[in-house]
């Protein structure tokens, strides 16, 4: 029975995470720094007012000054919530930041080594070509090294193919020497190649995968609220270019069989 209480299930989590956000967005609006709902989370907010039905997980975006300047300024501990990221935490693996519950364990089914609570992504928007060649070489380029990433993250599982799960044990072996904080210090790199360049366009360039397209700047200015769940947190006003540079016709929804989450994870109480 203990042990019950302690597990968080996927509502439970959806609540929690709910809450770390709410603290940031009480943060960044308290010090005037611009955030907005991203990928899924703006997806769900503009097509279901919450949460994908099957999405498990929230997404935050910010410019990348602004993204900068969040990792200077929120304190090492604010309201039972940290940060994550490469600038304030030895030996983080990912080229993003990561806000969580420090109340809590949270374990994913991923070759991360680092342990820490029930989260969201902190996604920074970085500067890109404008010119449409110079943007496709480089996003080409990003999303090979960011193939590889994932890959050396990825653990087998029984539910991809014998072929998948050869090609993520390949992975691992060549990829051994490269420890992942390296290969996160490079991606993070990699993204800000076009940093201080006054460009019309930005995109998710520290793990843009699944992001199809650079959107308009122009876009991050302007801000609303947008009711999610029981909360109202900000996105971005203009939320049919972003979401249509980022998924196509994001409207339609996806055939039934896709309707599943790809996180697998075990939450508790510490």
């Amino acid at each position: 029975m203990a042990e019950e209480v302690k597990n968080i299930g996927v509502e439970a989590l959806k609540v929690l995470q709910m809450d770390v956000l709410q603290v940031l967005a009480d943060f960044c609006t308290a010090h005037g720094i611009p955030y907005s709902l991203a990928c899924g989370t703006m997806l769900g907010a503009v097509r279901h007012k919450g949460y994908i039905p099957w999405d498990d997980d929230i997404d935050i975006y910010l410019l990348r000054k602004d993204y900068d300047r969040l990792m200077r300024e929120f304190p090492a501990e604010y309201r039972n919530v940290r940060i994550a990221s490469l600038e304030r935490t030895p030996r983080w693996d990912k080229p993003y930041a990561k806000a969580y519950d420090a109340r809590t364990v949270m374990v994913e089914h991923n070759r991360s080594r680092m342990r820490i609570g029930v989260n969201l992504d902190i996604f920074p928007l970085d500067a890109v070509p404008d010119e449409e060649a110079a943007w496709r070489r480089y996003d080409r380029r990003r999303r090979f090294w960011q193939t590889l990433f994932q890959l050396k993250m990825t653990c087998p599982d029984a539910r991809r193919t014998a072929g998948k799960n050869a090609t993520i044990r390949l992975a691992h072996i060549l990829l051994f020497p490269v420890s992942a904080h390296r290969f996160a210090r490079f991606l993070d790199r990699y993204a800000r190649r076009f940093a201080g360049k006054d460009t019309e366009y930005v995109f998710e360039c520290a793990m843009g995968l699944i992001m199809k397209d650079r959107f308009h700047r122009a876009v991050c200015n302007d801000l609303s609220d947008y009711p999610f769940e029981d909360r109202v947190f900000k996105g971005f006003t203009n939320s049919d270019a972003y979401l249509t540079s980022a998924y196509g016709d994001y409207r339609t929804l996806p055939p039934e069989e896709k309707r599943v989450s790809h996180h697998v994870f075990k939450a508790w109480w510490q």
